[in-house]
């Protein structure tokens, strides 16, 4: 709504100094001037800093990879000893359609690959797997823009699964802190309503050798130590009654 993002923009104005990223990274280049980007973004510039010898911490060309990269993520979280859940990828809506009209009994969630369109992300509501597959189909059938190429992976009932975030802060190679947070993928409770990306329920710092951690990010901090990574890594994973 342009009327509110006006009134959005009001909000703090005259708090903070605000620069071009153009301009700061002309002007702001000292001795004690510290780089914290707070989204996965301009990684060209974020390298072009460190090269220079500033202190940067939220984003870099691995982060770039990690976030776009789909099967490379994957084939690191798996090579790092994390499980992936069953996932079909298709090229186009009919083919993604047609799967689900031979699954029906199945529930699946929708995950464009080109991050570009993360917001087209669906997880079906209705609770029963076959309504949830017709809620999916319905979503497909009437998408306006195309995705271009997509994954279906299968849905674990939330009676059937807790899903954690697990977080870690890691400074050339070594984490320093960790937290855990209970995600939802929509606004309201029960994770229903309007989806929004990543809704945090609950967050808090946890230690970094908990038995938590071990199992998830943990399993990636060798990697991490290796390539003396800076930023920030999560996990996001299922925990299900039987382990698995």
């Amino acid at each position: 709504d342009p009327k509110l993002r006006k009134m959005m923009k009001m909000v703090g104005e005259g708090w903070l100094d605000v620069l071009p990223l153009s301009e700061a990274l002309r002007t702001l280049r000292t001795d004690s001037t510290y780089w914290v980007f707070g989204e996965n973004n301009f990684p060209e510039e974020a390298e072009k800093l460190k090269k220079q010898g500033q202190k940067v911490f939220g984003t870099s060309a691995l982060t770039e990879q990690m976030e776009h990269d789909r099967q490379f993520a994957v084939d690191l979280a798996e090579k790092s000893g994390l499980e992936s859940p069953p996932t079909h990828e298709f090229s186009s809506l009919k083919e993604g359609m047609a799967f689900l009209d031979s699954n029906m009994d199945h529930a699946y969630v929708f995950k464009p690959n080109d991050s570009t369109f993360n917001y087209m992300t669906f997880v079906p509501a209705r609770k029963e797997d076959a309504d949830a597959n017709r809620e999916l189909y319905v979503y497909l059938e009437h998408m306006k823009t195309d995705p271009g190429a997509y994954i279906l992976q299968e849905r674990i009932k939330q009676e059937d699964a807790l899903e954690v975030c697990v977080e870690a802060w890691i400074y050339e190679g070594e984490p320093f802190l960790a937290f855990v947070g209970l995600e939802v993928k929509r606004k309201n409770t029960y994770d229903i309503g309007e989806m929004c990306g990543c809704g945090g329920d609950f967050t808090q710092m946890i230690p970094l050798d908990s038995e938590l951690v071990k199992q998830t990010v943990g399993l990636m901090f060798d990697f991490y130590k290796e390539k003396s990574y800076t930023g920030f890594s999560d996990v996001n994973v299922l925990f299900t009654p039987d382990g698995v």
